[in-house]
Formats: structure tokens, C-alpha cells, sequence
């Protein structure tokens, strides 16, 4: 049985620090390769939102000037965090049924271990 340790999580993410604006974000997913910005609390706290293209650019569009809003203030928060060793078919049907901003993957022990992007979801 296939679990999400099987999965390419490594890439498609940026990882930012609470205090990141969204120039910091901006600057982040001009790669193509990055989808999305994952921003990290405070200590101990992991990740705590994702900020996307799309939001990103609605927030610019409200007038956010991109050197003093910080990405924390216009991220989302709806995070879902799994464990690696989650069964792709339990982990799909979880995602399906909470719909979450973002899919973080976690070891038994907690720590980060990859995001899960729309790209990702489509593959597994």
C-alpha cells in the first residue's frame, strides 16, 4: 500500500518566515517551479499558512503595498497536516472531505517533511 512518503513532496514550495512581505512573496514564486509560499511561525509552530499566485494578487490589487504588508496578514490558514506514513487512498479522501488550503506532510516525530500541491494531488 502507497503511502504519502511515497510522494514527490520536495518541491513546488517555498518556505518564508513569519515576517516576510509580500515583495518576499512575490520574489518567491517568480520561479514557475514554485507554486506556492508556505510561511513558518514562531518557533515551534511549523508552518502556519500558504499564500498562492492568485491571493497574492488580489491582496496587490487592493492596494497592499508589497514592501510593508506581511504575508501573514493575507495567507490562509486552512492547513490539514498528515503524517507520511498516511495511506494515499485515506489521505485523498480526507483531502476531499475538508478541502484545505494547503496539505502538509509530516513525520511520526512531526517534523516538515514536503507540501502536498494541486500537481501532487493530481499525480497520486
Amino acid at each position: 500500500m502507497q503511502t504519502l512518503v511515497d510522494a514527490e513532496l520536495k518541491d513546488e514550495y517555498v518556505i518564508l518566515e513569519r515576517t516576510a512581505v509580500l515583495s518576499d512573496v512575490a520574489k518567491a514564486l517568480l520561479p514557475v517551479k514554485n507554486s506556492a509560499a508556505l510561511i513558518r511561525g514562531k518557533k515551534k509552530e511549523g508552518i502556519v499558512g500558504i499564500l498562492k499566485v492568485q491571493p497574492l494578487l488580489e491582496a496587490l490589487a487592493e492596494s497592499a503595498d508589497p514592501t510593508t504588508s506581511k504575508a501573514i496578514d493575507v495567507m490562509e490558514t486552512n492547513l490539514l497536516r498528515l503524517k507520511d506514513s498516511t495511506p494515499i487512498q485515506i489521505a485523498v479522501s480526507t483531502i476531499q472531505e475538508r478541502n484545505p488550503d494547503a496539505t502538509i506532510v509530516l513525520d511520526d516525530e512531526g517534523k516538515f517533511q514536503g507540501y502536498l500541491s494541486a500537481s501532487d494531488y493530481r499525480d497520486i
